[in-house]
C-alpha cells in the first residue's frame, strides 16, 4: 500500500474500500444519520399501520404516507409488505420490547 503524501492535509485519509459484513458477505458502508432515522421512521410507522389495519393489511404505499417518505425509499428497503412485516417483528423481538 502506497504511503499517503506528506504535503496533504492531515484531514485527508487514505481511501479503505468498504468491508464485506462477517454474516452475509456482502459489502457494507456507513449509513447516514438521514438514512438511519428514515429506517426508524419506516419502522415506526409500519408498526402503527399495524396496530390500525392488521398485519394482512399492510399496505407500502400507507406506511411511505405515514413516515412521511417516498415508496421509493421504502421498497429501497423493502421489496413486499411481508418483508416489512417481518422487520418490524424482528424490530420488536430483537429491541426486547416483549421481553
Amino acid at each position: 500500500m502506497a504511503r499517503p503524501d506528506p504535503e496533504l492535509p492531515s484531514v485527508i485519509e487514505p481511501f479503505a474500500p468498504p468491508q464485506p459484513d462477517i454474516v452475509s458477505g456482502k459489502t457494507t458502508r456507513k449509513r447516514s444519520s438521514a438514512s438511519l432515522r428514515n429506517d426508524a421512521a419506516i419502522l415506526e410507522a409500519a408498526r402503527a399501520e399495524i396496530d390500525d389495519d392488521g398485519v394482512d393489511n399492510l399496505a407500502m404505499t400507507k406506511v411511505a404516507r405515514r413516515a412521511r417518505l417516498t415508496t421509493g425509499a421504502l421498497y429501497g428497503r423493502y421489496e413486499t409488505a411481508h418483508e416489512l412485516a417481518a422487520a418490524v417483528w424482528v424490530d420488536l423481538v430483537g429491541g426486547g420490547h416483549l421481553a
